[in-house]
């Protein structure tokens, strides 16, 4: 029997996409050694967390804007399902 979507692995892409946002971010913020070059100065806790609190949710932001802008299913399978959908219509009577 064919499966709708990929199910559960959906959901364990999603939390793998998450987490590697937060790890990477702090990974960035921690060790680069260029963050002056983009005004960040000092090495102050404080700002660190409100950096990396800035960071992630920009990425965050990116992600769902990037989701939102492509399609779940292409535009050509919704074509050829309609098709599908058509044809059984006309055999079926």
């Amino acid at each position: 029997m064919p499966s709708l979507d990929i199910g559960l692995w959906m959901d364990l892409l999603e939390l793998v996409s998450f987490l590697s946002i937060v790890i990477n971010t702090f990974i960035i913020l921690f060790t680069s050694t260029k963050l002056s070059s983009i005004g960040i100065e000092g090495t102050d806790y404080n700002n660190l967390v409100l950096y990396i609190f800035i960071m992630e949710h920009l990425v965050f932001g990116f992600k769902f804007l990037l989701a939102e802008a492509i399609p779940d299913v292409p535009e050509w399978v919704t074509v050829e399902e309609r098709k599908m959908k058509h044809r059984v219509d006309q055999i079926a009577g």
